[in-house]
């Protein structure tokens, strides 16, 4: 999607490919930039989409202010590294719209190939929020977490995440900043976050189910308490403790 755009919605789609039939300049779902003319994307919500071992990017966007990705289900299977969120997903233009205020949250993640990382929000804009998100990297390289490359003012909230990697060489939980108590104790981030098995049902091919196997799950209750999602991917409405990740049991 291109141009500018104002309140656009997309919702409870699945895009779906074969490991292998898609190429790292394959992307899933894109709103950006890609027209000489000016481009913007106001208030957009990108939510309950299910996209899976599309390429090099499952969900991107750039040019957007006051716009949310949630509830979404991103699998990368591929031997390549690949980016399942990322803010921006490309350069803008000199006169699109500069980016501020995404909010990225409940999203569950599965990725596989070493260099993989699950979200980025960088690149520029403040008033960023990042919570509520569950990771799975099941591959035996390195991989990252999260790309939180500006400066800490730049965000409103990073916290109650989950970034699970037992396998992973490296594991960086933001890259460039080593695991999760290193990132802990040079931000005032993810104080809440957790490093834990998500126990998604069955999160490896072909079923790539996400959805925590039992209340035990450390999903479970454990989301950002105001700033979570008001309902889940099926859009049922989330208790008063909600979880982290696209699911609510």
């Amino acid at each position: 999607m291109h141009g500018e755009h104002d309140g656009l919605l997309i919702e409870n789609n699945t895009v779906r490919e074969d490991v292998g039939a898609a190429g790292q300049g394959c992307w899933g779902i894109a709103v950006d930039s890609g027209y000489a003319t000016a481009e913007s994307f106001r208030h957009l919500t990108v939510r309950g989409n299910t996209v899976v071992n599309v390429g090099n990017i499952g969900i991107g966007v750039n040019a957007c202010e006051d716009c949310v990705l949630e509830n979404n289900v991103i699998v990368s299977d591929q031997t390549f590294g690949s980016v399942a969120i990322s803010v921006p997903d490309r350069d803008r233009g000199a006169d699109d719209l500069a980016m501020t205020r995404v909010t990225v949250r409940n999203n569950s993640v599965y990725t596989s190939a070493s260099g993989s990382t699950g979200i980025r929000v960088e690149g520029e804009g403040s008033g960023h929020v990042v919570v509520s998100n569950a990771i799975h990297h099941a591959g035996s390289g390195a991989a990252t977490c999260f790309g939180l490359g500006l400066a800490g003012g730049a965000y409103t909230d990073v916290d109650n995440n989950l970034c699970f990697g037992p396998n992973a060489s490296s594991l960086e939980w933001e890259l460039g900043s080593g695991d999760l108590a290193a990132w802990r104790a040079a931000t005032s981030f993810d104080a809440s976050s957790v490093s834990a098995d998500p126990t998604f049902t069955s999160p490896s091919g072909p079923d790539y189910d996400l959805r925590p196997a039992s209340a035990s799950s450390p999903c479970v209750d454990a989301g950002h308490p105001t700033r979570s999602a008001s309902t889940d991917i099926s859009g049922a409405a989330r208790d008063a403790d909600p979880d982290i990740g696209a699911y609510e049991l």
